[in-house]
């Protein structure tokens, strides 16, 4: 266990301590936004509706979370330190999950930045929250 939190924190600080993480977290919630605010306008609608603010969601994270997992493994390569890596005493599998996590964290910081939009709808009018929460799931 202790393998895996090692690698997930060194991963984690290397997507936040480059900008990398922080344009891929500027550009998620932007085009979630946009496609939200603009696209399908949300404001010409005569009753406050998330449907088509959750049916962006997957179309988006498909594009995403594999430049997110990509990454993962590429700057690895790019570095040169893949044949350090598996050549510590660590299982594969431990830097598998290691990785996964902290791709995952990556993701979950995206996703809760979007809570933005319910909470701001919830502040005008009532919203279902267990929809809201089945969505995120």
């Amino acid at each position: 266990m202790r393998n895996i939190s090692t690698i997930f924190r060194r991963e984690v600080s290397a997507y936040f301590n480059s900008p990398i993480a922080y344009i891929f977290i500027i550009l998620f919630v932007f085009i979630l936004g946009f496609l939200f605010f603009v696209f399908f306008p949300f404001f010409s609608q005569t009753s406050p509706d998330l449907r088509n603010f959750f049916f962006w969601f997957p179309w988006v994270l498909s594009i995403f979370i594999p430049a997110v997992t990509m990454r993962l493994w590429s700057e690895e390569r790019r570095s040169g330190t893949i044949e350090l890596l598996l050549t510590w005493p660590v299982q594969a599998w431990e830097v598998v999950v290691g990785k996964y996590l902290a791709g995952l964290f990556v993701i979950a910081v995206s996703l809760a930045l979007t809570l933005v939009v319910p909470l701001s709808l919830a502040s005008v009018t009532t919203i279902e929250w267990g929809v809201i929460f089945t969505s995120y799931l």
